[in-house]
């Protein structure tokens, strides 16, 4: 979830001298440098939006020659609303928001000209968790794993894809027919157009993630559309917890032998192992 409480520092005599000028250093003062709250003026290029509806903070990530760097944009800036492709400069300040997390937010934004969207980059989650591809156009193919609701708040949907042994988290704000569709896609092999922000800004902050575009950007991949065969849990009997949570999906089947809470049961397979399930949907 991208709504955040920013604070605002005081502008300093000094802010002109210290303003950063590139995306490279931007990026480096947010999650690296940790330093003060600095001013930046930037020209750029706008790699890919996520919006995420009207009254909504939207991350946008950003590049020159120099790299790419995701900003915080709030309607109230500014009436244009800019998409991939546009030239833009814009003017602002690194702040701190809910959790004391960092963040480059938009004071101004002026469109220079629109340009032709940058074609998305064919990457695996691999490639995102190396940070070689944070805030560029990327296009990834992964297997839904989860697909569940977020606990703060219940318009927002959170998949977990995987990809080989990387996983990583996807939010969308979605209505309910779009929650049930993105949860009809676990186990299929699905393609996410989007971008790659370094950490999560809002009360999840799991890390990287894949911002969307567009939540009907995730789609069934062309030879995806079937579920595949999952294997069945005992494939992982004394498999240790930290291994666990790296796998992909397995299943069980047998009888139901008791429910409690309406989200935990056991179930005794035909074999006569019992099989504790907690339901993340019921």
């Amino acid at each position: 979830c991208l709504i955040v409480l920013l604070l605002s520092g005081p502008c300093l005599a000094s802010d002109v001298t210290n303003t950063i000028r590139t995306a490279a250093e931007l990026y480096r003062a947010v999650y690296s440098q940790r330093g003060d709250l600095s001013p930046f003026s930037l020209q750029v290029r706008v790699n890919a939006v996520n919006y995420e509806g009207p009254t909504f903070i939207a991350e946008i990530a950003v590049g020159d020659d120099s790299g790419d760097v995701n900003l915080l944009y709030q309607p109230q800036v500014s009436a244009f609303q800019p998409r991939p492709g546009d030239q833009i400069k814009v003017s602002g300040h690194i702040r701190y928001g809910a959790g004391r997390k960092r963040y480059a937010n938009m004071d101004s934004l002026k469109l220079l000209t629109h340009g032709m969207p940058p074609k998305p980059i064919s990457v695996t989650l691999s490639d995102l968790h190396s940070g070689r591809f944070d805030c560029k156009s990327i296009r990834v193919k992964a297997i839904v794993r989860d697909a569940v609701s977020s606990a703060l708040d219940r318009n927002w949907h959170i998949l977990g894809v995987v990809d080989g042994t990387s996983s990583i988290a996807v939010p969308a704000h979605v209505d309910s027919t779009q929650a049930q569709r993105l949860t009809s896609l676990i186990g299929r092999e699905v393609t996410i157009l989007g971008f790659c922000s370094p950490s999560d800004p809002g009360p999840l902050q799991t890390g990287r993630q894949i911002r969307l575009c567009d939540p009907m950007a995730i789609q069934p991949s062309p030879d995806g559309d079937r579920k595949r065969s999952i294997p069945a849990v005992d494939a992982i009997e004394n498999t240790r917890p930290d291994i666990i949570d790296t796998l992909d999906l397995h299943s069980a089947s047998g009888t139901v032998i008791a429910v409690w809470q309406h989200q935990h049961a056991l179930l005794k397979e035909p074999n006569g192992k019992i099989v504790r399930i907690d339901f993340l949907r019921t």
